[in-house]
């Protein structure tokens, strides 16, 4: 039997996790709408995903800072 273990996310973390989750599904449905309504376009695509990768890279620093935050508050360390 697998044992299921939880961690508590400070209200801003568990934000910055809803925000990557959105940006993913925002991104695929771009994508598909674009896709569906004009055709594939590598233009598009790569400017879609230069717009992606930007804002990807905005959550992630912010949420490793977060969570490093957290951490060295509650004197866990963040492998």
């Amino acid at each position: 039997m697998t044992e299921i273990k939880t961690i508590t996310l400070c209200k801003e973390t568990a934000e910055l996790f809803d925000c990557k989750k959105k940006l993913d599904e925002c991104f695929n449905t771009l994508g598909k709408v674009h896709e569906t309504l004009l055709g594939y376009d590598k233009a598009f695509e790569d400017s879609l995903d230069n717009a992606y990768i930007a804002m990807n890279d905005v959550i992630m620093h912010l949420l490793s800072e977060q969570i490093d935050t957290n951490s060295t508050e509650s004197n866990y360390k963040v492998i």
